[in-house]
């Protein structure tokens, strides 16, 4: 059963046996203001992300991440579907991607996280 939570932050429709787990609820079940740990502070994302991707390397899982970080799908994914107006324009690997491959939507997207780590690596050059 699909509920809509109304005190959401994040305004989704939650299954049931999810709602007890998520991370918006506090521990009473009532919704709480703050926004999941995962989505607010990049390190406990990060690492989330290192722990998704462990489990599925171990576990031999098939794992469907949808996201609409670039950077998190090309640093966690075998294959990323890039997608525009319901309706897949890429299907490659994150290195295909990055290597130009895939579209001028997917270069769009692609283009952020290289922009950042242009200018990260300017830091330190």
């Amino acid at each position: 059963m699909r509920r809509r939570s109304a005190n959401c932050s994040t305004s989704s429709t939650c299954p049931a046996t999810l709602r007890a787990a998520c991370p918006t609820r506090s521990r009473a079940g009532s919704a709480s203001a703050s926004a999941s740990p995962a989505r607010s502070h990049p390190v406990t994302r990060d690492a989330l992300g290192t722990r998704i991707r462990e489990l599925h390397d171990r576990l031999g899982l098939t794992t469907i991440l949808v996201t609409h970080d670039m950077a998190e799908a090309l640093l966690l994914a075998d294959r990323v579907l890039v997608m525009k107006a319901g309706r897949i324009v890429a299907d490659a690997t994150p290195a295909d991607l990055v290597a130009g491959k895939g579209g001028d939507d997917a270069q769009a997207l692609v283009q952020v996280p290289r922009a950042q780590a242009e200018r990260l690596q300017a830091l330190v050059a």
